[in-house]
């Protein structure tokens, strides 16, 4: 069974005080992630090492999703859209990709998240939309290649609730959550 595991990272040198600084993973009973660094409070090899490793850790975790945003993203290219690099993730916006999520829902979406890809309508929507998106990239680093089957079913299980399987999903609840306190800072 699945269920939430908190690992640590600390930071400091033998002679000072450790700081340490709380992650949750999402993860088997059967494994366990705990890391330590060490260093004087400030970038060290280590701490930049770990930085390093944690980001491919999560790369590849999202990665099969990141593809299928990333091709899409690429026949928005090929049919005149653009593309800028934000927050650690490619934003694809215009061309195919506008006509794309223009279809999607009975309304059009202004923009969706595929791993560390984000998918909007144009330029001005991205930076709306992009603190409600990278929660989604946080929710696809915890939930990884599972992210897309849990995420459509729990729009299905509440679809046949007879709820708004976008506006109940809790996914969709986290990310207008938490996207408040970053819009108002």
């Amino acid at each position: 069974m699945l269920k939430p595991v908190t690992f640590t990272v600390g930071f400091g040198d033998f002679s000072s005080k450790i700081r340490q600084q709380r992650y949750s993973l999402v993860t088997n009973s059967r494994w366990k992630l705990w890391f330590l660094s060490l260093d004087a409070g400030k970038l060290s090899i280590w701490g930049f090492l770990l930085n390093v490793l944690l980001k491919v850790i999560f790369y590849t975790w999202t990665s099969p999703n990141s593809l299928i945003g990333s091709l899409l993203g690429l026949i928005g290219l090929l049919t005149g859209g653009r593309v800028q690099v934000r927050e650690g993730c490619l934003e694809f916006f215009g061309g195919f990709v506008s006509r794309f999520l223009e279809r999607l829902g009975t309304q059009g979406v202004a923009a969706m998240t595929l791993g560390h890809t984000i998918l909007g309508q144009d330029r001005e929507t991205l930076d709306i939309v992009r603190s409600h998106e990278q929660i989604h990239v946080t929710q696809y680093e915890k939930w990884g290649v599972l992210f897309i089957p849990v995420y459509l079913g729990c729009s299905a299980y509440l679809w046949l609730a007879g709820k708004d399987c976008y506006r109940d999903n809790p996914f969709e609840q986290q990310a207008y959550r938490e996207e408040a306190p970053r819009i108002k800072n």
